[in-house]
């Protein structure tokens, strides 16, 4: 929504305009024509998205070395991290696929956690930097992929999940969290 600078909102649906005014903690305000949001006031402090950045960063190097799995099948057992996921994939004459997964599952989301770090000092680079890389940091869509795995697997061998899977949960849930809580902050202030 477009703040114009005699203080006023204007409705991206209707083209309403309106005068703005403070909000408290959680409270949103709406159009008065079609009732769209034009602006939420966020519920966390302005370094909710740091100390979730810091979180799942604390979570990363878990989830790259300590084992995701465990399969085993008549006495023979495997044991694999992220990392390992991404070796074989390229062993087994699938490079695109283990660039696209360390890509996505593994870069991307140490950059985005990492430019979420920086936002509480440089806001402006941090969302420039965050909007380009959220699109290619899809940690969410791999924890789903291993579940889809281990229950198709289930039936098959036994699949245990180990330390490093529940970290890079834990890091996909602080990346969500941290990105949640960047987008809700307030505009910085302009300087004089």
């Amino acid at each position: 929504m477009p703040l114009s600078s005699d203080n006023m909102l204007t409705c991206r649906l209707c083209g309403q305009d309106h005068q703005a005014v403070p909000l408290s903690a959680g409270e949103t305000a709406r159009c008065v024509r079609c009732g769209a949001r034009l602006e939420t006031e966020p519920r966390g402090h302005r370094c909710t998205a740091v100390a979730f950045a810091l979180a799942g960063l604390a979570f990363a190097a878990p989830a790259a070395w300590v084992p995701f799995i465990t399969v085993e099948k008549l006495g023979n057992v495997r044991t694999g991290n992220f990392i390992d996921g991404v070796i074989q994939l390229n062993a087994h004459d699938m490079p695109f696929l283990a660039a696209w997964v360390l890509i996505c599952g593994g870069i991307a989301p140490l950059l985005l956690l990492g430019s979420l770090l920086i936002s509480r000092r440089h806001p402006l680079p941090a969302k420039r930097l965050g909007d380009a890389l959220v699109h290619w940091s899809m940690p969410e869509v791999y924890v789903l992929a291993v579940f889809v795995a281990l229950t198709r697997l289930g039936s098959i061998v036994e699949v245990e999940t180990n330390a490093g899977f529940w970290s890079y949960c834990a890091m996909s849930v602080a990346l969500l969290l941290a990105w949640r809580a960047f987008r809700l902050q307030p505009p910085p202030e302009p300087s004089a």
